[in-house]
């Protein structure tokens, strides 16, 4: 990919964007290896991210193709003021490894696209 940076991946990303699948529920623990700048640019703070990232509802799932080597997550969940958020991140390792770290790119308030999956989520917690 020419122009490997975080907002540019996401920015392709969320112009060709499909469902893959969903994860309910925090069944898998993931560790933030980083956070990129481009996350933050929504007003979304650190700790929201990491609030997330921790107690997320639900996961949306891209793994990698052509146009980027690395399995997308999209978190979604709320702060602890109940807000709902999106966190887009980089799964850094294969899901068939032990590693759950994560590159965080994306931050905002949750768009109307994810919110019915969220809110089927929240019903079967």
């Amino acid at each position: 990919m020419a122009n490997w940076s975080p907002a540019a991946l996401w920015s392709r990303i969320q112009t060709r964007r499909r469902s893959f699948g969903y994860t309910v529920g925090q069944s898998v623990r993931y560790q933030i290896d980083s956070i990129a700048a481009s996350a933050l640019r929504h007003g979304v703070s650190r700790a929201q991210i990491e609030y997330v990232v921790a107690h997320y509802v639900v996961i949306e799932y891209e793994p990698p193709d052509d146009d980027h080597k690395y399995d997308i997550l999209m978190f979604l969940g709320h702060n602890r003021n109940l807000v709902p958020l999106e966190v887009g991140a980089l799964l850094l390792t294969s899901p068939t490894t032990a590693s759950t770290n994560v590159r965080v790119i994306h931050a905002d308030s949750m768009q109307e696209k994810y919110r019915s999956a969220y809110e089927a989520a929240l019903s079967l917690l």
